[in-house]
């Protein structure tokens, strides 16, 4: 009888063992879940160190969790812990078009700060991870801009070149005409033909009337050839859609900027902007960094003059 009840005793310890373990697992999976989607919150919000911190806190390893770590590294301007994170993210298992895009992002970033021996390395990391996530998901339209903008911006020894970001160009026509229109302006510009530059810029607004981003694209090509009065009035035209939108406070201090203009009116706006709030699609705090860094040198510079 005393066999019987010990064992009878232990059989009732593994099974309040068992339900202790299983709630606890509940517990800690329901508190990953409430981490990663107050998580999720703050990166919508861009508030970017936020997430970081409660994605760390949590040490939640889920490719969900992982991947917005990565992001918001990447848009504090953390590159290398941002390329760390995404290669763990890139080699799971369920790693989809849109992570191997980030992490040719991480990769660019990174090639851009590092000496050129390591750049060029790095460089090639990039192209191959937009072409790994091109290739994943043809309709995804982000990563066939960034994988357009490395053709058209690298050397051909390494893997860029005109010829491919006019095939790439093609392959996006049917998915999104106004992209294909604002490839096409790229190519142009890139191939000296402004007219056609200028006309394929207007036909990408035509097509995309409402995103504020095409009449900043048209700026910017003003701005590019010194036609501030045009550059000045896409601008407007792109502020009478959404006059309260925040980028476009950064979009105009960077404007002013690359034509060298009334670099303390820049700074103003750039600090307004800092102010305002903020979601993924404005541009980051690194940016914004780095556009303060150059106003002010900017404005130092003209005073001595």
């Amino acid at each position: 009888m005393r066999t019987h009840g010990y064992s009878l005793i232990i059989r009732d310890s593994r099974y309040s063992l068992l339900a202790c373990l299983l709630f606890a697992s509940i517990l800690v999976t329901g508190t990953a879940r409430a981490n990663l989607a107050e998580a999720e919150q703050s990166f919508q919000k861009a508030q970017y160190s936020d997430v970081i911190r409660q994605i760390s806190a949590a040490s939640d390893k889920s490719l969900s969790a992982r991947f917005l770590l990565g992001k918001a590294q990447y848009q504090t301007g953390e590159f290398d812990a941002s390329a760390s994170t995404l290669q763990a993210v890139a080699s799971m298992p369920d790693a989809k078009s849109t992570h191997y895009n980030w992490l040719g992002r991480a990769y660019g970033m990174q090639a851009e700060r590092a000496n050129p021996f390591s750049a060029m390395g790095l460089a090639k990391k990039a192209r191959d991870a937009f072409e790994k996530a091109a290739q994943l998901d043809a309709s995804n339209l982000e990563a066939a801009s960034d994988l357009f903008s490395y053709y058209l911006a690298a050397p051909s020894f390494l893997g860029g070149g005109l010829d491919k970001a006019h095939a790439l160009a093609e392959r996006v026509k049917a998915l999104n005409p106004a992209e294909y229109a604002g490839m096409q302006a790229q190519l142009a510009e890139k191939e000296k033909n402004y007219a056609k530059a200028e006309s394929q810029y207007r036909e990408a607004i035509r097509l995309d009337a409402k995103r504020i981003g095409r009449w900043i694209d048209l700026a910017k090509f003003y701005t590019r050839r010194e036609q501030h009065k045009q550059a000045d009035d896409a601008l407007s035209k792109g502020r009478a859609l959404q006059p309260s939108a925040p980028r476009l406070l950064y979009d105009e201090a960077d404007l002013l900027y690359r034509s060298k203009r009334e670099p303390s009116r820049a700074l103003q706006l750039l600090r307004k902007y800092q102010q305002a709030n903020h979601t993924p699609d404005d541009p980051s705090p690194y940016e914004t960094k780095q556009l303060m860094s150059k106003l002010e040198k900017l404005e130092k510079d003209t005073r001595s003059r």
